[in-house]
């Protein structure tokens, strides 16, 4: 391995490696994307779980920072977080390289704006 990836390096990139792992996750992904932005008691429905579990999913995205949060005022003047994706103009693009004895992880905006 390269002595430029650092520990704190591979914690972030294993926080969204994690973020992706879970099928779940990668359709509230997708949703957001599809959606921004959108508060978990919209997704409600769709993924017939709670809300308090889809705001933990959202979470964790957020956390791999993938997606980002705002508090605003819903129905009733209650607040509630609002996600969209961390880049959203663009997109969010995750690529992995893997070459011999090395690999590059890139996280960032892509050049192909999300479809709207």
């Amino acid at each position: 391995m390269s002595e430029e990836i650092d520990r704190e390096d591979f914690r972030s990139q294993a926080k969204v490696f994690k973020a992706l792992q879970s099928e779940g996750r990668l359709k509230l992904l997708k949703e957001v994307s599809d959606r921004q932005p959108v508060s978990a008691p919209e997704l409600d429905d769709e993924f017939e779980v709670t809300s308090e579990s889809i705001k933990k999913r959202l979470n964790q995205l957020e956390e791999a920072g993938l997606l980002k949060s705002s508090r605003e005022r819903g129905p009733g003047n209650r607040p509630r977080d609002e996600y969209v994706l961390a880049y959203e103009e663009k997109g969010v693009m995750v690529q992995l390289d893997v070459v011999p004895d090395d690999y590059h992880f890139y996280l960032g905006e892509s050049d192909v704006a999300p479809p709207r």
